[in-house]
């Protein structure tokens, strides 16, 4: 890519917007979810926290098609339904409160999992697939402008859903986000990111096949032959131990820190945490101009390793706070790492399907890893021993990913 036009800020521009929407609903919200079905229908916190794990199992299963679903119809149709999906899913859990509450809890699971395939489609397979077919050298920096906005929809989603429940209800606050969703989000997606048809795909495939780094044709890729690449389980095992780790850390950062620092103290603490992640998706998308990718995803392994073993050693409230900040740095580059690093090692074509079975690994990670930290958190006392464990996840994630291909 030569030069960058108006198109390639629009989509940007799109990309950060339909984010916002994602990650703000599909994501931030849950608590404000909870909250709604526990003081409306006094479900047991059991029975609704058990939504959020549907929730998940439902993002990484749906993630697996969709990688299909981008390859054949391109990422403008996938992000239009996932979308529409998870505004439904998202309007539904609203409508649940105004159910009586025996009728309602049969119901639960329908909306999370519409939301939760509706976040598969509309979060980082989708949105970097797009990006990746407009830009060349600086697909890092767009990336990371772009998804900068999962971090503001984590900062202005659940204080705006919180305001709007106050001045009406659940269901008319979530009503009103999901219409704002639909109604910003479609046309910035039909206007400005591509559909990408398949014939265009297999030919930027088949100019790729002279490139000796791309081991791929212009058929339709399929997951048995990347799976059978080494290339694919260093980018797969590193970032699944990444990711794992870092969801972790957000569930389970506020009762960790609330021990140490108090609740306002740790309420802060998590706030340092996502305005640093904002500032280290800027400087990751800029590094990733000037250092090998696989290089800069070991070193940010690294670091939120240190960084959660510093705030959970940590003998002083300073120290925490700096692990926090710490971990935070490249909390929200983690996600764009690995993206970047197939991106590297695969087509273009190959690219969606690839991300998309990495994605459920990670995911399904995620899952696991919370409820161990969980599990150890009850048996030991305290979050020390569970906090470690991320850390030593984060080690043989940069172990793995230095690894150099055969």
């Amino acid at each position: 890519m030569a030069s960058l036009t108006l198109r390639h800020y629009a989509l940007v521009f799109a990309c950060f917007i339909t984010a916002t929407f994602a990650w703000g609903l599909g994501f931030y919200s849950f608590g404000f979810y909870l909250d709604a079905l526990q003081k409306v229908q006094g479900w047991p916190t059991g029975v609704v926290a058990g939504t959020v794990a549907v929730h998940s199992l439902i993002t990484g299963a749906a993630g697996i098609l969709v990688g299909r679903w981008l390859t054949r119809l391109g990422p403008r149709t996938v992000l239009l339904g996932g979308s529409l999906a998870m505004a439904v899913g998202s309007y539904g859990i609203g409508y649940l409160t105004l159910l009586e509450a025996e009728t309602a809890v049969w119901l639960v699971l329908f909306p999370f999992a519409l939301s939760g395939a509706g976040f598969a489609a509309s979060s980082t397979s989708a949105l970097t697939t797009a990006l990746i077919h407009r830009f060349d050298r600086g697909l890092g920096l767009a990336m990371g402008v772009a998804l900068s906005g999962a971090s503001a929809g984590g900062a202005l989603m659940p204080p705006l859903l919180a305001w709007l429940s106050q001045n009406y209800d659940y269901h008319r606050a979530l009503a009103m986000v999901c219409g704002a969703m639909v109604l910003v989000a479609w046309p910035l997606v039909i206007l400005f990111i591509d559909g990408l048809a398949r014939r265009q795909v297999r030919r930027e495939a088949r100019r790729e096949t002279t490139n000796e780094t791309m081991a791929v044709t212009a058929e339709t890729p399929r997951i048995g032959g990347l799976m059978a690449r080494a290339a694919f389980w260093r980018i797969a095992i590193s970032a699944t131990f990444a990711m794992g780790p870092q969801v972790t850390l957000f569930m389970h950062m506020l009762p960790a820190l609330e021990l140490k620092l108090g609740l306002v103290n740790a309420a802060f603490a998590v706030s340092l945490a996502a305005i640093a992640a904002v500032a280290g998706r800027l400087l990751i998308g800029y590094l990733s101009l000037r250092i090998n990718v696989f290089r800069l995803a070991m070193a940010c392994y690294l670091t939120q390793g240190i960084g959660i073993a510093i705030a959970a050693l940590g003998t002083a409230p300073w120290m925490h706070y700096a692990g926090v900040a710490v971990a935070g740095l490249v909390m929200g580059a983690i996600v764009m790492l690995t993206p970047l690093m197939i991106n590297r090692t695969f087509s273009k074509e190959s690219f969606p399907i690839a991300y998309c079975w990495v994605a459920a690994m990670m995911q399904s990670t995620a899952f696991l890893t919370a409820i161990t930290v969980g599990w150890l958190r009850d048996a030991t006392g305290d979050y020390l021993v569970g906090f470690m464990v991320l850390a030593a996840m984060h080690l043989c994630a940069a172990v793995v990913v230095s690894v150099r291909r055969g």
